[in-house]
């Protein structure tokens, strides 16, 4: 059990945290007036009389506010409390995690009770936090979906700035007539910042941007400059950047393009027919036989591997891979063709001129691309390199230009915003528009009073009246230029609109439809594992298959967002249950090898000392006594191993809700965890990074405890030197090596690296590191190795001590050598040691995460996601605790065997002092 406790141990103890699932009255909690859509007196809302008291926690208040933005937040809160003053307002935070796995922290308050009263949420996780009981619905203070169509509207609205929200906005907030958030406006559109400057320098018009993908390229070509080919830019500069992720290059590029990333559909019970539909309409009527479907359930699929989506990436493969050259005499960049590039020889467009081609280093006079690519795990830089000048073009949400001119000193003037450039000349203009959304949080213990309040700051936060004092005041500050100019024109700031450059002025106007991210279950994983993975794909690798990739990428998004099939998992079933309890016979038998043989054990202790057995009183007395001093250590393990994986094990046959309903599902779990190919590839690199470990990490100490016993001078000081690593935190060490993996020229490893080449003659950038598949494990591995090798051999070394300096005697008289003597002495002698911490090590190996979690968040290309690292994920980003703690089952059954060599194995060793040896 001591193996399944470690596998379950991260869900055990978040199951452990909230209330049971199997309770009679289970109906009873979440059958309140909040699920009650139905015109009761419940379900109206308390009014509230001005001296109603009440204390809320909200996760964006900022008790003391510097920044302009954080004094803008905070504008609504302290009117509020002015207003009333027995309401208390306290700053709420959660725990931090960094990386992609931010929002963990979030999530783990919930499950402990400490959720703020009122939800910030991106765009597309607010269905997905209403789906787990998060978020309250707030239909009572809105209106209802009387008339069944999905949308709230007309004579149904209570709460009428809600019909002034953009329909596409209000998508995401309705599920089944439910609403769950506001959205709220402030300027976070995706658009193309560039400098105005280089613009300039350039011979560019800095007041027009590109606005279609031929001038896109021609500008970021004109834009482009090798090291020093330019007086001032010594490092040289790209025409533009993107931020490698899906929701910042993959989504924005198909829109552009014409594409869309998903659809909703259903199929016609009565016809069979498939019903398909974008994401902005919903199906509530066959349109060609008129069947109502509205109660028929809604499915969603990919919509991205499309001749759309092929141009979108084919136009980012452009950007990165394309040949071009400068013409000699005017300079004017034009593309290459493979003909010449075959025969080394180009022919200038504007002169006609032949001129020969070199290399593609800085020396000689072939560009590829205009894309600048950071090194991996760099994007906090992005800022940086553009305030720098080393990019000229920069596609990013509006609200994160201000950063450049708070962080990085670069003047407003020098900045220019304009629309996302349209695939081809003429057509149409596509934005991603992204709106923050704001709920209140599912609290069951929360008065109505407070709930009320709640309501009360959530409506006056996302109010047109608080829009325009928050302009005012960032305009105050001097940030007004970076609001979106229709509303400034609203707040009446008319002069300031006029001042701005004349593509930011027309932005709104020049948009042709704004679009926003898919809101749909499953889209979260896609969005953080296989769209980022299509873009790394064809920024690393020229000579990747499009075609094949997004047909690869549809498959793996399609698994994500769509369940399978009831007739399917029907199918499977009764061979899933067989299996299942197949292996439970095996572990039980394999539990039951153990205790017998620890009982064996037992039964040798007990007796006398010289060899007789003890009366039974005398056993009976002593065994009493062995189980009563066991007692607090076995209530301990009891209660916080046992209890939460008894507890947490149920959560493998549910679809497992934090604070929302929990729904049994069976083995369908199992089913879907062994149907998915993923798993098995997860399953490979898991077993690769134990293999590592073993070979590495487990052999260091060995080798190691015999050079340090058997070094002539100096031992205590060596011992010292290799043990001082382990007084470190781990997380400490992780953070420093991956300073040492630096993957730039200035990296300690690189600098190495490039320093013993140059020896050689050979010229180099040194290596990635960590952001290359294939160095990514054992780069990962050597910082353990490297902090755990000292002290793991101080065992080997005590065990060393123990060795008879005769038998070593004896073999110099045989003519043994060193080698012979490690074979023939030292191995055998270390032999019960080493498997012991050979199995420990095995076993722990599998369990191991928090290294890769730091490094490289199971990347690049999830070329280091272990199986730790997929059922973290599952369960704290993904919210699938269910499919994670069967995953930490099928784990835990695999290892069965190993533990059960473990504990055997320990039930025959004796531990005794070197000198009775």
């Amino acid at each position: 059990m001591k193996l399944i406790t470690r596998a379950l141990l991260l869900t055990g103890l978040f199951y452990s945290s909230v209330f049971p699932c199997f309770s009679a009255d289970k109906e009873k909690k979440f059958g309140d007036y909040r699920d009650n859509f139905t015109k009761t007196e419940l379900a109206k809302p308390v009014k509230l009389t001005g001296k109603d008291k009440a204390k809320l926690k909200i996760e964006w208040y900022s008790p003391a506010p510097y920044t302009p933005e954080e004094q803008a937040q905070n504008r609504t809160f302290e009117e509020y409390i002015k207003k009333n003053p027995n309401i208390k307002i306290e700053p709420w935070s959660s725990l931090r995690v960094q990386g992609s796995a931010s929002k963990s922290g979030k999530l783990m308050s919930v499950a402990g009770g400490m959720a703020p009263d009122i939800w910030r949420m991106w765009f597309h996780e607010v269905l997905k936090y209403s789906e787990q009981g998060f978020v309250m619905p707030l239909n009572k203070y809105i209106g209802y979906d009387e008339n069944g169509d999905g949308r709230i509207t007309g004579k149904e609205v209570k709460y009428k700035p809600w019909n002034d929200i953009p329909e596409q906005f209000k998508m995401g907030c309705v599920k089944d007539g439910k609403i769950f958030a506001l959205p709220y406006e402030l300027g976070f559109l995706q658009a193309i910042c560039y400098r105005r400057d280089l613009f300039k320098k350039s011979g560019l018009d800095p007041d027009k941007p590109p606005v279609n993908w031929d001038e896109l390229w021609k500008y970021a070509q004109i834009l482009t400059y090798k090291p020093n080919e330019k007086p001032g830019i010594k490092k040289g500069q790209y025409g533009i950047y993107f931020i490698n992720h899906g929701h910042t290059t993959f989504n924005p590029l198909v829109w552009m393009a014409g594409g869309d990333l998903v659809h909703r559909y259903k199929k016609n019970p009565k016809t069979g027919k498939i019903i398909e539909a974008p994401k902005e309409k919903l199906i509530n009527v066959d349109p060609e036989t008129g069947d109502d479907l509205r109660n028929v359930p809604e499915r969603w699929k990919t919509a991205f591997n499309t001749p759309e989506g092929l141009k979108a990436m084919q136009f980012l493969h452009k950007l990165r891979w394309q040949k071009w050259a400068k013409c000699p005499d005017t300079g004017k960049p034009f593309d290459l063709t493979k003909e010449m590039l075959d025969k080394k020889e180009a022919v200038s467009p504007y002169t006609g001129k032949k001129f020969k081609l070199t290399n593609e280093g800085p020396a000689g006079n072939i560009y590829v691309g205009v894309l600048y690519v950071l090194p991996p795990g760099n994007d906090e830089n992005q800022w940086e390199e553009f305030a720098k000048g080393r990019v000229a073009m920069f596609f990013t949400y509006t609200r994160e230009i201000g950063k450049v001119v708070s962080q990085y000193g670069v003047s407003p003037e020098q900045l220019g915003i304009g629309p996302p450039p349209a695939a081809e000349k003429g057509g149409p203009i596509i934005a991603n528009y992204q709106p923050v959304m704001f709920g209140i949080s599912e609290d069951k213990k929360r008065d109505m009073v407070t709930e009320a309040v709640a309501w009360d700051i959530l409506k006056d936060f996302t109010s047109e009246k608080n829009l325009h004092e928050r302009i005012r005041i960032l305009v105050e500050a001097g940030k007004g230029k970076f609001v979106y100019p229709e509303f400034l024109k609203q707040a009446g700031y008319q002069e300031l609109f006029e001042s701005l450059p004349i593509s930011w002025q027309k932005i709104d106007k020049s948009i042709d439809f704004k679009r926003t991210e898919p809101y749909n279950t499953g889209w979260t994983e896609v969005q953080m594992e296989v769209t980022p993975r299509i873009v790394d794909k064809i920024i690393k690798n020229k000579d990747v298959d499009l075609k094949a990739l997004l047909a690869e990428s549809e498959r793996l998004a399609d698994d994500k967002m769509q369940k399978w099939p009831e007739e399917v998992l029907a199918k499977y079933r009764p061979i899933a249950w067989i299996a299942w309890a197949i292996m439970m016979a095996l572990f039980l038998m394999a539990m039951g090898v153990v205790i017998k043989s620890l009982n064996k054990k037992v039964e040798t202790q007990i007796k006398g000392k010289k060899g007789g057995t003890l009366s039974p009183e005398k056993k009976k007395f002593r065994i009493r006594w062995i189980y009563i001093w066991l007692l607090p250590a076995l209530l301990s393990i009891l209660l916080w191993r046992y209890y939460p994986l008894i507890r947490g094990s149920f959560m493998a046959f549910q679809d497992y809700k934090i604070a929302g309903d929990v729904t049994w599902v069976g083995i369908d779990n199992f089913i879907q965890i062994a149907g998915n190919p993923a798993f098995y590839w997860t399953l490979l690199k898991t077993f690769y990074y134990v293999g590592l470990t073993i070979l590495i990490g487990f052999t260091a100490p060995i080798f190691l405890a015999i050079l340090l016993t058997e070094i002539p001078f100096g031992k205590y000081f060596f011992r010292t030197v290799f043990y001082l690593p382990a007084v470190t935190s781990a997380l400490v060490i992780m953070f420093l090596w991956k300073q040492f993996y630096d993957p730039s020229p200035a990296g300690l490893l690189n600098s190495l690296v490039i320093k013993v080449a140059s020896w050689f003659g050979v010229a180099t950038n040194g290596f990635k590191w960590l952001g290359d598949a294939r160095f990514a494990m054992i780069c990962i591995v050597i910082p353990g190795v490297w902090a755990a090798a000292g002290a793991g051999s101080l065992i080997y070394q005590a065990a060393l001590q123990s060795i008879s300096t005769d038998l070593y005697e004896a073999a110099d008289v045989d003519g043994a050598g060193l080698i012979g003597k490690i074979r023939h002495i030292t191995i055998p002698t270390l032999k019960p040691l080493i498997i012991i911490n050979f199995v420990g090590v095995f076993i722990g190996s599998f369990h191991a995460m928090q290294n890769i979690f730091v490094m490289t968040g199971g990347g690049p290309d999830n070329a280091t996601r272990v199986i730790g690292m997929d059922i973290w994920f599952n369960a704290f980003m993904y919210l699938k605790f269910g499919m994670a703690t069967a995953m930490a089952w099928i784990l835990g059954v695999l290892l069965i065997g190993f533990t059960v060599m473990q504990l055997k194995i320990l039930s025959k060793v004796e531990f005794r002092r070197a000198q009775e040896n």
